[in-house]
């Protein structure tokens, strides 16, 4: 999504023969709740991503424990965690896609 938003502003970028860069449809034709959208839309995924990534890594940590009570409870508080915020990045997402269609 990120290669794509940079796709997006840059692919309209455009210099004429007097050096003046001109940005065609980038980020200065979008209206503010677009440009919103797509920020907060970016950083609730790599949210998301992130919490994934940290739910594996506790497993690994939990299966690597070895019965060491301190481990797992490490283990399972990376896990715990990771849900949170991968609940809190759904969470996000639908108030920003009802606030969204709320003022369209």
């Amino acid at each position: 999504m990120l290669h794509s938003l940079l796709h997006y502003a840059l692919a309209t970028i455009t210099i004429s023969d007097n050096g003046i860069i001109n940005s065609g449809t980038g980020f200065s034709s979008l209206n503010p709740a677009g440009v919103f959208s797509v920020v907060a839309n970016t950083i609730i995924f790599l949210t998301g991503a992130i919490s994934v990534i940290m739910i594996l890594v506790g497993a690994i940590r939990y299966v690597v424990s070895a019965g060491n009570s301190g481990a797992v409870a490490k283990a399972k508080d990376t896990i715990i965690y990771a849900l949170v915020g991968l609940v809190g990045a759904a969470m996000g997402y639908a108030a920003i896609r009802f606030i969204g269609n709320f003022f369209k």
